[in-house]
């Protein structure tokens, strides 16, 4: 994620931005095309008060929702079109900018500091196709969106079985409390089913329900380490007061969405102006152009 900051190599910080608002429960990339099998999370120094990380069974979450009529129609929905994740990083010019910022999530040139040297934008931009990501800059403000599609199932890549692999953490209603009256396409990411539906205010209050069933929280103290199967377990992190210093390390990743995601073939964005020069961009889509 934009705000994690490297600790040492292939180790991260864990959380420790915005304590005042909780990590919704998510599986860690679970909207990439690759996620780590293992989650390792280690304690060098718990909260002063909450922090706690909250541990959710994916088998729980799906049963909670497949026990319930709308819950069942979501899930249907899920395996039937997956899920669209969209990203949006704001111009360093675009008013919208301010409460991403706010938000402690990167501008676009905070994100690619890279945008102006042609030649290495160039690189960097053709690697979004290769893997199904498709990005467009507004012709109006020169920000610039994102979008790929991911299966809502996973499949595990050990056993072999279809689990549940969504969990509302890159949901734009994540920056409720953070960016009220922001529109959720205008938040720092947000997602929608695979078909380009808004998942309703019914089905995101369900999976809040269900995940909360599901938890377990995990209470730290120094020197704790705690490792999760990311395919069996989501996590989170609640609000806390004081400092707090948990690391995160990754276990070998999976390419657990291979042959779902939709390869869009290259096409040829306008020219974004940069300080008064054109750039033609690869891999990139008019504005407007959905999935």
């Amino acid at each position: 994620a934009s705000h994690r900051q490297p600790l040492a190599r292939g180790v991260v910080d864990a959380g420790s931005h915005t304590p005042e608002a909780p990590i919704a429960p998510h599986c860690e990339h679970q909207d990439m095309p690759r996620a780590p099998l293992y989650v390792l999370l280690a304690c060098a120094q718990p909260a002063d008060h909450g922090g706690q990380t909250p541990v959710y069974s994916l088998q729980r979450v799906e049963q909670f929702l497949a026990a319930q009529p709308a819950g069942a129609k979501f899930l249907a929905d899920l395996r039937n079109s997956g899920v669209k994740a969209m990203r949006f990083y704001p111009d360093a010019e675009d008013p919208r900018a301010g409460p991403v910022v706010a938000a402690r999530h990167p501008r676009l040139q905070d994100k690619f500091p890279t945008l102006e040297d042609e030649p290495a934008w160039w690189k960097l931009a053709s690697s979004f196709g290769h893997h199904g990501v498709r990005h467009w800059f507004e012709p109006d403000t020169g920000s610039m969106r994102m979008d790929w599609w991911t299966p809502g199932f996973a499949k595990h890549p050990l056993h072999g079985n279809q689990v549940f692999f969504y969990g509302y953490g890159t949901h734009g209603s994540y920056f409720d409390k953070l960016m009220p009256g922001v529109p959720h396409r205008d938040r720092p990411y947000h997602s929608v089913l695979g078909c380009g539906r808004e998942i309703t205010a019914e089905e995101l209050c369900l999976m809040r329900e269900a995940w909360a069933a599901a938890a377990e929280r995990f209470k730290w103290h120094f020197g704790d380490i705690l490792c999760l199967d990311n395919f069996r377990f989501g996590h989170g992190r609640d609000p806390f007061r004081g400092e707090r210093r948990v690391m995160a390390s990754f276990g070998n990743s999976v390419h657990w969405a291979a042959g779902g995601a939709q390869q869009p073939e290259a096409q040829e964005a306008p020219a974004r102006p940069l300080r008064g020069r054109a750039l033609r961009l690869p891999w990139a889509y008019p504005s407007g152009q959905t999935l």
